[in-house]
């Protein structure tokens, strides 16, 4: 009897959320760096290494994202699929707006809204591109991803099922090309993501399919991928998997209740040290470090209490 093969250590849906958090919390220390640089530069030249990388936090949440994504869609309808995620994000997304319209008196108007919450804004084209909301292009990107998912899922199961030697090794390759292709078309940061994206639907399904020697086989062939095409900016997202891979042959877990936490209230953060970071850049890095603490602190209770509301109270639905 052959053993079923799983990566539960870093993709099962508990140990999942535990890797998010870590990744929100790399992604909020990356922030604080860019507000910070020249002091950390200066000063605290160990943590330089560690929060000037902090970026490759979104390529951890993309893939993990994109294979509960995977378990997600094969265990809901279409609407339920679509409607716990708009539930998690658009709500809070809209609560966002209006805090930076009050709070950091923004310039975006009710077009630039839209045209973020419809995910229209990661195209790169005079009628999507946002005017009064800077560099936010994380929630466009979620959002977008949500919504070309099924079809992005449905393609690449297809290319492994018709051609299950070479079809994931095509799907890969056509993902790099177009990571690096697309970028005058599509935000950069989210496009160049293709990859770790399509990475996490792959594990999924060599997962499913009890096929650990195909996705070794894969990872390694991203890993090694960027040395032929020379694209250094993709490096980091195709070395990812290959990464995570052997974290789980170690049986590496990460056993922190509070880690968990920050992992299940991931976007809530995201969302919430945004607007006390606009307000760290102008004090000393002590100063600056508790705005960011204490304003991201209240703003995330103030998100999680709206979230825990609209999920459990007025639809009914159970948060996941």
């Amino acid at each position: 009897m052959i053993n079923q093969y799983n990566m539960d250590y870093v993709f099962g849906r508990e140990h999942r959320k535990v890797y998010m958090g870590l990744a929100m919390l790399w992604i909020i220390g990356y922030h604080f760096y860019l507000v910070q640089s020249e002091f950390i530069d200066a000063h605290l030249f160990p943590f330089k290494l560690l929060l000037r990388n902090g970026f490759i936090g979104v390529d951890v949440f993309f893939i993990l994202s994109a294979y509960g994504l995977c378990c997600s869609w094969e265990r809901s309808s279409v609407w339920e699929f679509y409607k716990k995620r708009f539930l998690r994000i658009i709500p809070l997304y809209i609560v966002f707006l209006l805090l930076c319209k009050v709070i950091l008196r923004a310039n975006h108007v009710l077009s630039d809204g839209l045209l973020q919450m419809s995910s229209l804004s990661v195209l790169n084209t005079p009628l999507t591109r946002t005017k009064g909301m800077g560099g936010e292009w994380f929630v466009p990107a979620i959002i977008n991803l949500y919504i070309i998912f099924p079809l992005l899922f449905m393609a690449i199961r297809w290319m492994k099922n018709h051609f299950p030697k070479y079809g994931l090794y095509i799907v890969v390759t056509m993902a790099i090309l177009i990571s690096g292709g697309a970028i005058s078309y599509v935000s950069p940061n989210y496009i160049m993501r293709l990859p770790i994206i399509v990475a996490g639907i792959i594990a999924y399904l060599c997962v499913k399919q009890n096929d650990e020697k195909l996705l070794l086989g894969v990872f390694v062939y991203m890993a090694m991928f960027y040395l032929v095409i020379e694209r250094k900016n993709i490096m980091l997202s195709v070395v990812l998997p290959l990464i995570l891979f052997g974290l789980n042959e170690l049986k590496f877990t990460i056993n922190q209740k509070w880690i968990h936490f920050v992992g299940g209230i991931s976007f809530e953060l995201y969302l919430s040290h945004i607007i006390p970071m606009n307000f760290a850049r102008q004090n000393n890095v002590l100063l600056s470090l508790e705005i960011m603490i204490c304003g991201t602190v209240v703003l995330c209770l103030l998100y999680h209490g709206i979230n825990r509301f609209i999920l459990t109270k007025k639809y009914g639905v159970k948060k996941r």
